[in-house]
């Protein structure tokens, strides 16, 4: 009876011990403590989206044309994202509205022409600042329509008649791009098909499922759904996170599958999209901190000139028929070609991908209009090297980064337009 009790206590001991050290660990040590509320906030900007049958898109939904915040938070920064319905369909853009100017443009590109790491979109995003140096244009930010070419050409093209614009602003983030553009996945395509099929009601729970599962952490969870927690399981998922072991757990049951072929737009080859697939690849090849710049030199066994060469001209493809169509809509066609962090830490008195970016301009058709923000860019660095432009971490440019392909962009764009 004895030896019964004292089991009991040493277990009940044990379990006390680990709960406080949990404790401990949650609000001293791990930074889940403060990341709670931005998780939370970011879950919840993650519910906002919904599909829109008029439009063919999936895109964050406006109520009572109130502004949409959505958080978006990293070790390095926290930024609140400001959508606003600019063309009366209920639908967010990130980007500050519709103004009556001389020109009229859309921006196009990835999460650098959204404005990830500029803190506030409307105030520090590039697009924004040229706008504010150049009076004479308009930019409306498409920069939320996904990775790669053929995901934001996709929702380009069924946006494009509800704007009024004569430019289109292209821009294209070296080796990144290389690898989304041989890549034709396009969500809002299959879910589009899905609509049709089940309604807006399974819909909305496609929509949901696939946003809530970006970014998602079971400890966390846990901790915003149970209002009694034990810190010892917070704990014990923050370490099965940590290890990647996150589908051993019952957590977090997501209700959709999507299958690939219905996903895929099938206009890339199957040979190149493959390559697609490897895009994490280099993490296991890589040996620096800000090595993605050596993607394809990391990865030479997969990566040959043959293959290489190959990559560059699809990407080269993909511009050029998007110049062509938008010369059929007497639409203006500007081509911005934008660094990754790599090229820049550490210290580098070299421009790595020039040969590469090089090429795929040689590629291009030479009534593009180019601007070059690698060069240049790059220029301003090697003069002044004190300064950062880029997130160490993350990647994404910091707010002097924004500032400074802010006034690249005005002052190229002048140049162009006149």
């Amino acid at each position: 009876m004895i030896k019964k009790k004292f089991i009991i206590f040493s277990i009940f001991l044990i379990l006390l011990i680990s709960e406080f050290f949990s404790f401990i660990y949650f609000r001293v040590i791990s930074n889940d403590f403060s990341n709670l509320a931005l998780y939370s906030e970011k879950r919840k900007s993650a519910l906002s989206y919904k599909y829109f049958d008029n439009i063919g898109l999936v895109l964050p939904k406006i109520t009572n044309k109130k502004d949409l915040v959505f958080t978006h938070y990293t070790k390095e920064f926290t930024d609140r994202f400001i959508f606003r319905d600019i063309l009366g369909l209920g639908a967010g853009f990130p980007d500050d509205g519709v103004d009556e100017r001389k020109y009229k443009a859309v921006a196009i590109g990835d999460s650098f022409t959204r404005g990830v790491g500029s803190i506030n979109n409307l105030k520090n995003g590039w697009v924004e600042l040229v706008e504010k140096k150049n009076k004479d244009i308009d930019i409306i930010n498409l920069g939320h329509f996904g990775s790669g070419i053929n995901d934001q050409k996709y929702g380009y093209d069924k946006i494009k008649k509800f704007i009024n614009h004569d430019i289109v602003i292209y821009n294209f983030l070296s080796i990144y791009d290389y690898i989304d553009n041989v890549s034709d996945l396009q969500y809002s395509f299959y879910i589009e098909k899905f609509y049709k099929k089940f309604g807006e009601e399974e819909t909305q729970k496609l929509i949901n499922d696939l946003n809530i599962r970006h970014g998602y952490k079971h400890h966390l969870e846990y901790l915003l759904k149970n209002k009694i927690k034990s810190y010892t399981v917070y704990f014990t998922l923050k370490i099965a996170d940590y290890l990647v072991l996150k589908d051993l757990l019952p957590a977090k049951k997501f209700i959709y599958n999507f299958p690939k072929a219905e996903v895929r737009l099938n206009i890339v080859e199957d040979e190149l999209f493959k390559f697609s697939e490897l895009k994490n690849r280099y993490k296991m090849n890589c040996k620096e901190k800000y090595c993605y710049y050596k993607y394809f030199e990391n990865n030479k066994e997969i990566f040959n000139e043959d293959i290489l060469n190959r990559i560059i001209l699809n990407s080269a493809n993909k511009i050029n028929q998007f110049y062509q169509e938008s010369l059929t809509s007497n639409k203006e066609f500007i081509f911005v070609l934008h660094p990754n962090a790599g090229h820049f830490f550490p210290n580098k008195t070299i421009y790595d991908n020039s040969k590469i970016d090089k090429k795929l301009i040689k590629l291009l058709n030479p009534k593009i209009k180019v601007i070059d923000v690698s060069d240049k860019l790059f220029e301003i660095h090697r003069n002044n090297k004190e300064k950062t432009y880029f997130y160490k971490y993350d990647g994404h440019y910091n707010v002097e980064g924004y500032k400074a392909v802010g006034k690249i962009i005005s002052k190229e764009l002048s140049y162009l337009l006149e």
